[in-house]
């Protein structure tokens, strides 16, 4: 999720940058395409949020940062 989010990033910039170079040359045709391609960007980068935030809270208790081998309770026979 984080590489399809530094490519959407990416591609924003670069479209960005590039639309304005080319509306600053009087091409409006490439620059217009352009910033269509921006504004998926964008709404790809919205989307990732989204899923990433979503992921985040959904993650089941005993998982993430703060769980570590010895926090966890075992299962079984053996005593500790």
């Amino acid at each position: 999720m984080r590489l399809r989010a530094a490519l959407a990033l990416f591609g924003l910039v670069f479209c960005g940058v590039a639309a304005g170079l080319f509306a600053a040359a009087g091409w409006t045709v490439p620059a217009i395409l352009l910033c269509v391609v921006g504004a998926t960007a964008l709404v790809d980068l919205a989307v990732i949020c989204r899923r990433m935030r979503r992921h985040r809270r959904s993650r089941p208790p005993g998982f993430g940062p703060a769980a570590q081998p010895g926090n966890r309770t075992r299962s079984g026979s053996y005593p500790r």
